[in-house]
């Protein structure tokens, strides 16, 4: 999602040219649970503060607990947590690395249990103002982002190399080992931008990338998470202008241009539907009095209209949304094999009435 962006298929064009002043930052504070147990185990965020905040917990809820949040059938861990063989997501908690008016700042943590037992670390950036989520290219300009990465990718490649080249206390399987899995750390790093996490807190903006050390070579990695960044000065050559106004500590919202990712309420003939867009991989959609999440899969692009797909296990489950770009949002419509009609779809990124 580049700032600039002269293709029509991938702008929603809502820019807020007046931001209000000196906004309070959103409210952030853990989901409510009834569960004793579930109160230990799972410390998960709840975002309060402005119609902007039921977009980012229903993005969060999406991504993270594979629900939507006014889903009644779904319990909020139903989905991630153990299930009858002790496999899944045994524990969650986070922090708030950055809350300003111009964005929200997130580290989700968890501690999953599968083949073995895995904890990892996912962040997720909104804007503040309207509940979208954040992309690293959010933060910098077309050129400044591929500058950017080069470098970061050149800082890593020398932290991996100075391990390489360094004296080692390791016997010699082991450092050959360790030989191996940095040079297919270094070969994977050249194509590893997508894969980057990032956060955004007071000291600026940071990412980060894990070298592929399976587990039982975990304790051969002597870099752990590699990390780069740099405050608003630091990386002002490669900013945005959206990205300059936020890492400045603007307490004020920061203009911005949107692309297609993020949530999206409105309906689907009379009925009320939540829907999540992923970016290419496609999504999901929930109708409001039920809740229960359908994958989508973005099957095609027509002109400027998506094309998204549900391919269910029966005729009645094979639908279509097709959907063209507007200010911000969607018009289009909806379709299901067994319909004789297709029916008129309204989507805003805005929660509506």
């Amino acid at each position: 999602m580049a700032d600039t962006r002269s293709s029509a298929r991938s702008v929603l064009s809502l820019v807020l040219l007046s931001p209000i002043s000196l906004a309070a930052p959103l409210s952030v504070t853990p989901l409510p649970l009834d569960d004793a147990e579930q109160v230990e185990a799972y410390r998960f965020p709840l975002v309060t503060g402005g119609v902007e905040a039921e977009a980012i917990n229903t993005w969060l809820q999406v991504q993270v607990l594979e629900r939507y949040p006014f889903c009644t059938e779904i319990a909020p861990f139903e989905r991630v947590g153990p299930d009858p063989h002790g496999w899944g997501i045994r524990r969650l908690d986070y922090q708030v690395t950055g809350n300003t008016p111009a964005y929200l700042s997130l580290a989700i943590d968890g501690d999953f249990l599968g083949a073995y037992d895995t904890q990892y670390q996912s962040h997720f950036t909104f804007d503040a103002s309207t509940g979208r989520p954040l992309d690293l290219a959010d933060f910098f300009s077309k050129g400044g982002l591929s500058d950017f990465q080069a470098r970061v990718q050149r800082q890593w490649r020398d932290e991996i190399r100075a391990v390489l080249s360094a004296p080692s206390e390791l016997d010699d399987e082991d450092r050959q080992v360790q030989r191996e899995h940095y040079e297919n750390c270094l070969d994977v790093l050249k194509e590893s931008r997508t894969s980057w996490d990032f956060f955004v807190d007071d000291a600026g903006l940071h990412v980060r990338w894990q070298c592929g050390f399976g587990r039982a070579f975990r304790a051969l990695d002597e870099l752990g998470t590699l990390q780069a960044g740099g405050d608003a000065e630091t990386l002002r050559p490669w900013l945005s202008d959206f990205g300059a106004c936020a890492l400045a500590g603007a307490r004020t919202s920061c203009p911005r241009t949107y692309g297609e990712k993020g949530v999206y309420f409105g309906r689907i003939d009379r009925h009320r539907i939540v829907l999540v867009l992923n970016g290419e991989s496609g999504g999901s959609y929930a109708y409001r009095n039920v809740g229960t999440p359908i994958p989508l899969r973005l099957t095609s692009r027509k002109n400027e209209a998506l094309i998204l797909k549900w391919e269910g296990d029966t005729p009645a489950g094979r639908e279509m949304f097709i959907l063209e770009p507007e200010a911000d949002g969607f018009r289009g419509v909806w379709m299901r094999r067994t319909d004789p009609a297709p029916f008129d779809v309204e989507l805003m990124a805005r929660p509506q009435p």
